[in-house]
């Protein structure tokens, strides 16, 4: 399955950002997956809001300089990692820790103020099984 890719570009006052997107993530479940998110022109988003969705559900929120877990989707809860100090350099990449099979699906990425989003799937991908008989 191939991925056509896409890249959204948006302004913000006095400057263009735009977040590209990637191929497919795949990942077998039991596995750790990062989500990659990065601006283009890397921008400080620490000061932002950061929201990370799987449909509507909050998988991991990060405002007022600190993750916000109360809002975050109790599948996702102690399984996502967001680096603070990425953040700096406009990276807003998500670590998924133990990847289940319910965690298949669309993925959005964005920042609130710069009004930038970024949409990829995450398919589970089984393992080969091989048989030596």
């Amino acid at each position: 399955m191939t991925n056509k890719g896409f890249y959204v570009k948006l302004v913000s006052p006095g400057q263009d950002y735009e977040i590209n997107s990637t191929e497919e993530v795949r990942a077998v479940v039991g596995e750790n997956i990062t989500l990659p998110c990065q601006t283009e022109p890397p921008k400080d988003l620490q000061s932002l809001t950061v929201e990370w969705k799987n449909n509507e559900s909050y998988v991991h929120l990060y405002r007022n300089g600190q993750d916000d877990h109360d809002e975050q989707h109790h599948q996702y809860r102690h399984r996502t990692i967001l680096s603070h100090e990425d953040l700096v350099k406009g990276n807003l990449s998500l670590k998924l820790l133990h990847v289940q099979l319910s965690d298949q699906g669309k993925y959005t990425c964005a920042v609130a103020k710069l009004l930038m989003s970024k949409i990829w799937n995450f398919i589970h991908h089984p393992p080969d099984v091989y048989c030596i008989c």
